[in-house]
């Protein structure tokens, strides 16, 4: 029986036999097609299956050792990730005032996302896919951290940490368009929106807390801005995996 990346590889190598060029965008999908194409769209119930699959196998591969994997490499998901060390300022009027440094970063749990909602898009005169995904589980970090501050009283911490993200949800669209005129084929760049239910933090040896600062109050800021310094450069990873994913198997050798 076929993969799923087989299988990919010879449809991929059945659409693109005469496109000429491929594009990443930043255009709208109605600009690339007419008034009475983009007046129609439908769900292509196959398509979504099929990538269901695809998606499912490139994390069940993943926790493959790399000889053992049945996908190209450059989509190997490393668990745990390994993350710079950070640092920053954070406050909240009238609790406390600190700073921040997190080292030894580890982002775990990225073997085990799974796909919650997934949806294939076509249009009238089918030269076009519209593709979105939400793939949704939970991502733990680790590290060592040092903390000072003020409160009602002088805060300080140093030592391991950990936060817990639970339903943390990527949410991913796409499409590609083709031009029969010149050959060409269209595709818009990986547009990337991540949300997440809850954020739990604890830090050892954490003291001068009072009751009015509180440990949930600081350890959300502190869970807030650990992942909002971290959203960029985890939206570009996951983008750049997704992006040569795809130019992988579109991109024809020399």
């Amino acid at each position: 029986m076929l993969s799923v990346i087989t299988f990919l590889s010879i449809l991929f190598n059945i659409i693109h036999a005469d496109i000429q060029s491929i594009e990443w965008v930043e255009m709208e999908e109605k600009d690339l097609l007419t008034p009475e194409e983009h007046s129609l769209a439908f769900r292509d119930v196959l398509f979504e299956e099929v990538l269901k699959q695809i998606v499912t196998s490139v994390f069940s591969n993943a926790k493959l050792p790399r000889d053992q994997m049945r996908i190209p490499e450059d989509l190997k998901i490393d668990d745990p990730m390994f993350l710079s060390d950070i640092s920053f300022s954070t406050a909240k009027p009238g609790l406390f005032s600190v700073d921040f440094q997190a080292s030894d970063l580890q982002l775990s749990g990225l073997h085990n996302f799974e796909v919650k909602n997934l949806h294939v898009l076509r249009h009238l005169g089918l030269r076009d896919l519209r593709v979105l995904v939400q793939i949704i589980g939970s991502l733990y970090l680790t590290g060592d951290y040092n903390l000072t501050g003020t409160g009602l009283s002088p805060l300080s911490g140093s030592g391991p940490f950990n936060m817990t993200i639970t339903d943390f949800m990527w949410t991913m669209e796409s499409f590609a368009v083709y031009n029969s005129k010149d050959s060409s084929l269209k595709l818009r760049s990986i547009g990337l929106n991540i949300t997440e239910e809850n954020v739990n933090v604890h830090m050892e040896n954490l003291t001068g807390l009072g009751v009015l600062v509180g440990a949930d109050n600081l350890a959300t800021a502190i869970g807030s801005e650990l992942i909002y310094r971290n959203r960029g450069a985890f939206e570009t990873t996951v983008r750049d995996i997704v992006e040569n994913a795809v130019n992988h198997f579109l991109i024809l050798p020399n």
